[in-house]
């Protein structure tokens, strides 16, 4: 079994094969559950970041389905919710679904200096202008901006012809 440093390696050099291979193919897409892959995303970030006063909540329906490369979209809340962690270090992070098929991460920290001004993560996080690019190579849009709490927001609006809600068949 694989350490979460090496998946993490792995999802790191994933992304900049990604970035390098646009333009020529797309990485491969398939129907992925949003809210089974943001729990582990948190999952992860809770094993690197431990702190069980933190609250990280997920508010996306069960049945909602992404179309896009799991590791892809993994790899990218990963990025974003350890982002919010690491600059606003108090407080809790949400990463949820809004009907406009928008997934927001908000955090309960200072928020952006400016919500037009892009800012640059201590560390070895990827950024927020890297996250921004790889969106753009899958045909998402990232935003910033201030979060209901006053902290910073995160989201990335995906195009309707991306997004379905599996129906059960019994």
């Amino acid at each position: 079994r694989m350490t979460r440093a090496v998946q993490r390696a792995e999802r790191l050099v994933q992304f900049f094969l990604v970035l390098a291979r646009e333009g020529r193919e797309r990485a491969e897409a398939l129907w992925v559950p949003l809210r089974a892959v943001a729990e582990e995303a948190i999952e992860d970030q809770r094993a690197i970041r431990p702190d069980p006063a933190r609250e990280l909540a997920v508010a996306i329906p069960p049945e909602l389905r992404v179309l896009a490369d799991r590791e892809v979209l993994l790899m990218l809340v990963h990025n974003l919710v350890g982002n919010a962690l690491q600059h606003a270090p108090e407080g809790g992070v949400t990463v949820a679904w809004s009907a406009d098929a928008t997934l927001t991460v908000d955090d309960e920290g200072p928020g952006f200096p400016d919500a037009g001004e892009e800012v640059r993560p201590r560390g070895y996080g990827l950024g927020l202008a890297l996250a921004r690019r790889l969106c753009e190579t899958q045909g998402w849009t990232l935003r910033t901006a201030r979060s209901p709490a006053g902290g910073a927001r995160v989201s990335i609006q995906f195009p309707d012809a991306a997004l379905r809600e599996r129906i059960a068949v019994y």
